[in-house]
């Protein structure tokens, strides 16, 4: 104050949110970029941006949510109605985003905070003008990827009533990409470990979901995922084409062979 350092004193909880406020850039050594975060964001392009990913992503997403909602979204059918206003972009779809519960998709924020925001606006006068347009295939799986992130969300939101209690059921009905830990040097690695951050919070999810409700997070689970995996071994079991297939695909995917 008036050019003079002044320290506050204050509770422990109020000072570990402002502190939480202080961005962090993460890796910014050239070396480290070249051969560690450079490597790491090719990768997680190329997973991403490709049409099979959004696809796969959508069904995971569908089961997840299934799984872990508050409000028992029913996967599949609830969402049905959320794509209608998404597609529309009506009043409540605004406000679910007004409100924070998108939570991000993968490589959403990273394009935006790491290019120069004035290069950007030579380059496509956004700030000016509208500035979310499709110009070439990156962006159309970009614009993909955020709306099949964004389809249980919604689903969970208008589900939980909207509102700040919606938005923050819809941030954690998947995975909230935006939460981590605190410490310094895990984010380093992180930024050089492509899906770290989101391994780490699937399964804080996971467990915490059951620890809220362990009967309903069972029951869902064993309905959706475990009694449909169990009558497809049984089918496929004696069928030649899933015998050959490789063990870690068959215990990551469901097999389902086809006559054609």
């Amino acid at each position: 104050e008036n050019g003079k350092r002044t320290i506050y004193e204050t509770k422990p909880e109020i000072a570990a949110a402002v502190k939480a406020l202080d961005y962090e850039p993460g890796i910014t050594n050239l070396w480290a970029k070249m051969f560690f975060k450079l490597p790491a964001d090719v990768l997680r392009t190329g997973v991403t941006m490709v049409p099979d990913f959004v696809a796969k992503n959508f069904f995971r997403d569908q089961f997840t949510a299934g799984v872990q909602s508050k409000y028992k979204q029913l996967t599949f059918v609830d969402s049905l109605q959320a794509i209608g206003s998404m597609w529309k972009n009506d009043a409540k779809y605004q406000d679910f985003l007004a409100r924070g519960g998108a939570s991000g998709a993968y490589g959403e924020l990273s394009r935006l905070i790491e290019t120069d925001v004035w290069k950007l606006n030579k380059e496509t006068g956004f700030l000016n003008s509208v500035h979310n347009v499709i110009r070439h295939p990156y962006d159309a799986m970009h614009v993909a990827n955020q709306f099949i992130e964004n389809i249980p969300r919604f689903t969970e939101f208008k589900k939980a009533g909207g509102g700040v209690k919606g938005a923050y059921a819809a941030r954690e009905v998947t995975v909230d990409f935006s939460r981590r830990g605190a410490a310094s040097a895990l984010k380093a690695v992180m930024g050089a470990t492509p899906f770290m951050n989101v391994g780490f919070q699937s399964a804080d999810r996971a467990i915490r979901a059951f620890k809220e409700n362990p009967a309903q997070l069972t029951a869902m689970a064993t309905a959706t995922i475990t009694v449909p995996t169990i009558l497809l071994w049984n089918k496929n079991r004696d069928d030649s084409r899933y015998i050959d297939e490789p063990k870690w695909l068959k215990d990551v995917f469901w097999i389902i062979p086809t006559d054609s």
